[in-house]
């Protein structure tokens, strides 16, 4: 009876140890899936982690080129606005030195008195030159052109008495002056090239009695003639004295 409850003892500590056994590898299955699941949570935290990391850097990367495009639209803009302020301030450099050369010439003007060349006398802001020889009409401007001049250009009715006060009374003296129809019949124009509006002609004048294509004025003994009515049309190769206009010097 001994030895059977030394056999029961032995039996149910073989028991207990298996139970232990069983318990011990229940808690190391339970320990490796707890493992197992724990880094399958960390994995899963990383990749979700990763996953936040990646879109915010793609974000940021979205952001920064969209900002790298402005700032380039703006530096090219920028740059554009520099062309432009430095282009004005180049045409306002050039306005500036053309106004301190005319503030120049205006003061070197005032200091300087203008007066006209010996023998031409001055009639408000021109000289004229009435010579005491013969050319004709084309000579007479070729002689004027040389001294920096051209045949008269008589504009107003003040001008035009001025010069016939300062011609001689004589049988028929006569004066070449800048105008001629060469060109066209009856049309007249000054040596400027200017077309002739009105004139100081001879009542019947111009008429081209001879193929007359050059003007000159006279002054005579007859007082009919007047100032204002003392031009007339003759041919270009006659030759007469002239009168030359050229500026105040």
């Amino acid at each position: 009876m001994a030895m059977s409850g030394a056999m029961g003892s032995v039996e149910c500590d073989g028991m207990y140890s298996k139970l232990i056994n069983k318990e011990e590898e229940d808690t190391l299955y339970d320990e490796k899936n707890h493992k197992r699941e724990s880094s399958d949570v960390q994995d899963k935290n990383l990749l979700f982690g990763v996953s936040e990391e990646h879109d915010m850097i793609s974000q940021n990367y979205s952001s920064a080129q969209s900002t790298m495009e402005r700032l380039s639209f703006n530096v090219s803009a920028l740059s554009d606005a520099i062309s432009k302020l430095q282009k004005e301030k180049a045409d306002l450099e050039k306005d500036r030195e053309r106004l301190q050369k005319r503030v120049k010439d205006l003061e070197e003007e005032q200091v300087k008195p203008k007066i006209c060349q010996p023998e031409w006398i001055q009639f408000n802001t021109s000289c004229y030159f009435i010579s005491s020889t013969s050319k004709s009409w084309d000579e007479s401007q070729g002689y004027c052109a040389e001294r920096g001049g051209h045949l008269a250009i008589i504009d107003t009715p003040e001008e035009q008495t001025f010069l016939w006060n300062q011609l001689v009374r004589g049988h028929w003296n006569a004066y070449w002056f800048g105008i001629s129809d060469e060109k066209a019949e009856g049309d007249w124009f000054w040596v400027d090239g200017t077309k002739l509006v009105g004139g100081f002609w001879m009542d019947g004048e111009p008429n081209n009695h001879i193929d007359e294509d050059c003007g000159y004025m006279v002054k005579t003994r007859n007082p009919g003639i007047l100032a204002l009515g003392s031009w007339y049309d003759a041919p270009c190769s006659m030759h007469w004295p002239w009168i030359c206009e050229g500026p105040i010097s």
